[in-house]
């Protein structure tokens, strides 16, 4: 999101790069559909679902002896697997084989659902969101400053149900601040997500993020109940995939009972296809207002289409979230009126978004704005949250 100055330039960065990374970075040829979060088999759900090319082999095998537990043939589109009688806690693989070839592989665990209560972050059987083991639909924002819910303070959060937070600034920041931020946050029932991500096509280490320095770092922070996980993705090219992934299985590994968000421009210039298996949560971030606007008005529609197609991605069996613009995006557009705020948030969740954030609360958003302007999209964005 931090590209509002370079936006043509990423623009053709992204067109010029697609023509010479499609062809490395290309759609995988199987999904596991369930277990839909980080391989965890729950036990109110004990099966195992793959979609894949008609006629392929799904065969789960013991982890530890390599032996055949059981084996399926896909038939349509997928494949399931029953998962009641396998050991809990126990570590299987599920392995994906057509024409020959291995076309998938994931590491699977059953566990007893009750689990999921001891999880800051989790998913239910149905794909919903669990924070703390409860449902909850994300309603989070993107910030990049100090005073947050002082009514006199910079931000003025304070009675926005907001239940998410997420800043730019903060992530080089210690632990023992980190801790520090997420404690007054929970008291106002929000969770938070550390940033480490790449941005483009740079590298999430082309900065010292902290959770990236040290393993100690993304563990500790995850201990916090406050903890929601970690942005590890900012509209990057297909050629961070693999970088991202790995990125991803390395906090995957750290942080149990986390997430990682990557938000992408999808359909934009981005397949999320491609990206299923770089994060536990996929967003798109459709900015309509952008430039002149034509005098048939904005395409607005195009926030419905960015998060169908992310949702599709995952087959609707994971959240998905949609980041929607709260900024005047170039100096000869607009701000979005309240309505069409409204309509925006109304499209995504119509579309199967899990979650929605807002960008910007910052300088580079809101913050560019006279007081005017800052107070009444405060007070748009603290009404359209308490109706959400």
């Amino acid at each position: 999101m931090r590209r509002l100055a370079t936006y043509i330039g990423l623009a053709l960065v992204l067109v010029f790069a697609g023509s010479f990374t499609a062809a490395a970075q290309g759609i995988p040829a199987a999904l596991l559909l369930y277990p839909n979060y980080r391989g965890l088999i729950f036990s109110d759900r004990p099966e195992i679902v793959v979609e894949a090319p008609n006629s392929a082999s799904v065969v789960l095998r013991d982890k530890v002896t390599g032996s055949t537990v059981a084996t399926a043939q896909v038939s349509g589109s997928r494949a399931r697997l029953d998962a009641q009688g396998l050991a809990q806690d126990h570590a299987y693989t599920v392995v994906v084989q057509n024409g020959g070839s291995v076309i998938g592989q994931w590491d699977v665990t059953p566990v007893p659902s009750v689990r999921r209560s001891s999880m800051n972050i989790s998913f239910d059987a149905k794909g919903r969101l669990l924070m703390h083991g409860k449902p909850r639909f994300a309603l989070g924002v993107y910030d990049s400053g100090l005073g947050f819910f002082s009514p006199t303070g910079a931000r003025q959060l304070g009675g926005i149900p907001l239940n998410m937070y997420l800043n730019y600034f903060y992530g080089n920041a210690s632990l023992p601040a980190m801790e520090a931020l997420m404690t007054t946050l929970q008291k106002h029932g929000m969770m938070y997500l550390q940033t480490g991500n790449c941005f483009a096509s740079g590298s999430h280490k082309r900065l010292p993020f902290q959770i990236d320095t040290t393993d100690t770092y993304p563990a500790q922070f995850a201990q916090h109940p406050g903890a929601a996980g970690f942005y590890i993705a900012d509209e990057c090219t297909d050629a961070m995939i693999p970088e991202t992934i790995a990125h991803h299985e390395r906090l995957e590994r750290l942080a149990p009972g986390t997430m990682t968000l990557n938000v992408l421009l999808a359909k934009g210039y981005i397949d999320p296809r491609k990206w299923v298996e770089s994060a536990d949560v996929l967003g798109t971030d459709p900015y309509p207002l952008f430039g002149p606007e034509p005098a048939q008005g904005y395409a607005h529609f195009q926030v419905a289409d960015f998060v169908a197609v992310t949702k599709h991605a995952y087959r609707d069996t994971r959240p998905v979230f949609s980041v929607l613009q709260f900024f005047k995006f170039t100096t000869d557009s607009r701000w979005p009126t309240f309505a069409e705020e409204r309509a925006h948030a109304i499209m995504s969740i119509v579309e199967g978004a899990k979650g929605i954030f807002w960008w910007a609360l910052g300088p580079a958003g809101l913050r560019k704005s006279d007081a005017a302007t800052v107070a009444a999209e405060m007070a748009n964005l603290k009404s359209l949250v308490a109706e959400l």
